[in-house]
C-alpha cells in the first residue's frame, strides 16, 4: 500500500488527529514499517501513533500491545544465533541487515492486561527471556 499511494496524495491527507492505530494482521517488516512512517509523516500522523502488536483470532485479536505513545522500533539480531535459538543483539546499522548476519523484527510489545504469554519448546517446557519457542498465551480473553 506504501508503494501504491502517491505521494501527492498523501499529501493532501491530514493525518494529525490520528492517536492511535493498530497494525497486527500479518508479520510487519521493519521495511515497511519506516516505509509507512516516511509516506505519512508529510500527513501529520505522530510517529508513535501507528503500533505493531500480536493478536490471535482465538484471543479476540489482542495478546502484546506496545505501551501507547512509543515509537515502534525493530528489534536488530544475529542471525546465525536465531538459529541456533537464541535472540541475541546484532551489530545495529543497515549493513549488517544487508549483509545478511542480522536480521530485523518488529518489538511488539508486552502482554495486554490479564493475558499470560510464554515460550516453551517442543516438549511444552518454558524457555528463558530471548529464546525461539512455540508461543503460549493464556487469559479470559482466550475464545
Amino acid at each position: 500500500a506504501v508503494r501504491r499511494v502517491p505521494d501527492e496524495v498523501v499529501a493532501r491527507l491530514d493525518l494529525s488527529a490520528v492517536r492511535l492505530m493498530l497494525v497486527g494482521a500479518e508479520p510487519i517488516a521493519p521495511a515497511v514499517w519506516r516505509d509507512f512512517a516516511r509516506k505519512t509523516r508529510p500527513a501529520g500522523l505522530d510517529p508513535s501513533a501507528a503500533q505493531p502488536v500480536y493478536g490471535l483470532a482465538e484471543a479476540t485479536l489482542a495478546v502484546t500491545f506496545p505501551p501507547p505513545g512509543e515509537v515502534a522500533e525493530p528489534l536488530v539480531l544475529d542471525r546465525a544465533s536465531l538459529s541456533r535459538g537464541v535472540a541475541v543483539d546484532a551489530v545495529a546499522g543497515e549493513g549488517a541487515v544487508a549483509g545478511g548476519g542480522a536480521v530485523e523484527l518488529m518489538d511488539v510489545g508486552p502482554p495486554v492486561a490479564g493475558c499470560a504469554v510464554r515460550i516453551v519448546d517442543d516438549g511444552g517446557a518454558e524457555l528463558g527471556d530471548r529464546r525461539v519457542g512455540h508461543i503460549m498465551v493464556r487469559g479470559p480473553q482466550l475464545a
